[in-house]
């Protein structure tokens, strides 16, 4: 019985975890274990019976979510330094125009260059500022969808387009 059941939990490790399929985890252990004598149909049972299928969606589900997380993480992060380029770029072309004095002026030929930089500047934090916005939205998004969807390959395709998404977005 104790070889059975180390015989079952290998075998669930090697299809929730590795993904692999119950034939060649029916071959494996037979190599392994030559004194393995439950049957093919066997695995499939166990798997059925103990919701392998389920806990494999499981764990790639959650991985995606996770993948997803990162990249959205990733992603705000870059805006946040845009974002801070975008100040230093308004701030010292502020100064330049005698608008602040706290830190080091951006020399520039023409004033009106000056003004070109502050306005861009503006732009871009603006800019940068709906994409921090966006991506709070998607990450509040995100958490609902986990919260509320208990069926996990539904979970799985939606974290699978949120990181389609999210890859398109970064290009």
């Amino acid at each position: 019985m104790e070889k059975t059941e180390s015989a079952r939990e290998k075998a669930k490790y090697k299809y929730v975890v590795e993904r692999k399929k119950i034939e060649l985890i029916y071959d494996e252990l037979k190599a392994e274990d030559p004194s393995f004598k439950n049957a093919q149909s066997t695995l499939y049972k166990w798997k059925d019976k103990e919701g392998w299928d389920y806990l494999r969606n499981s764990i790639i589900a959650e991985s995606n979510v996770s993948l997803v997380k990162k990249g959205a993480d990733a992603f705000a992060e870059n805006y946040l330094e845009q974002l801070q380029d975008y100040i230093r770029i308004r701030r010292k072309s502020a100064i330049s125009l005698d608008l602040d004095h706290e830190d080091q002026p951006i020399d520039y030929d023409r004033k009106i260059d000056a003004v070109k930089a502050i306005d861009m500047s503006i732009q871009g934090e603006r800019k940068i500022r709906a994409g921090v916005i966006g991506k709070t939205l998607l990450d509040g998004i995100l958490l609902i969808l986990t919260d509320e969807i208990t069926d996990e390959q539904t979970l799985f395709r939606i974290a699978t387009k949120f990181q389609k998404l999210i890859a398109e977005e970064t290009l």
